[in-house]
């Protein structure tokens, strides 16, 4: 559901930022602004790189708005995209950022690109199965995934049976 908002508002930045350079086929390449962002890494580099083309066959239009047509998406997906979008995306998913760069190499060796779109959404599963189990062992791999780099925070959930965390 994260993902799908912040598509849809750097679908729409995006189609108010064509509209007002006048570029043709603005809502298309809306849609396929939204579409594209959900294929990591390279699925905004088509987006960005779309409408330039059809802004250098149009007449009228000079080099410089082509250079615009592709620098200001790119700046609106490098803002959105890579400063909003991850601060919503580990609100949402309660996942640190570090495991989700950790998820994203480990499922991608693992199972290639599927593994890479799949990582997320496995260790999440794999992070909210463990806060139900009562294993230490269980629970020492729950923190690695919550609080990778081993900071203090404890919730009274998440304390051993003893009242004591498990880090100690």
């Amino acid at each position: 559901l994260c993902k799908t908002l912040t598509s849809m508002v750097v679908a729409i930045a995006v189609t108010l930022s064509l509209y007002i350079m006048d570029v043709h086929l603005v809502f298309i390449f809306g849609m396929v602004t939204f579409l594209c962002n959900f294929i990591p890494n390279i699925g905004s580099f088509f987006a960005i790189l779309a409408p330039a083309p059809l802004v250098y066959l149009t007449p009228g239009k000079t080099l410089k708005d082509v250079v615009l047509a592709v620098l200001v998406p790119f700046g609106i997906h490098n803002t959105l995209g890579c400063v909003v979008e991850p601060q919503l995306m580990q609100a949402g998913l309660d996942l640190h950022p570090l495991t989700t760069v950790v998820a994203l190499t480990f499922w991608g060796v693992v199972w290639g690109v599927s593994g890479m779109i799949l990582s997320v959404p496995i260790t999440c599963g794999i992070k909210a199965v463990l806060a139900d189990v009562d294993h230490p062992h269980a629970q020492r791999l729950f923190h690695l995934l919550d609080r990778p780099l081993g900071s203090r925070r404890a919730a009274p959930s998440r304390m051993m049976p003893e009242g004591r965390d498990v880090t100690d």
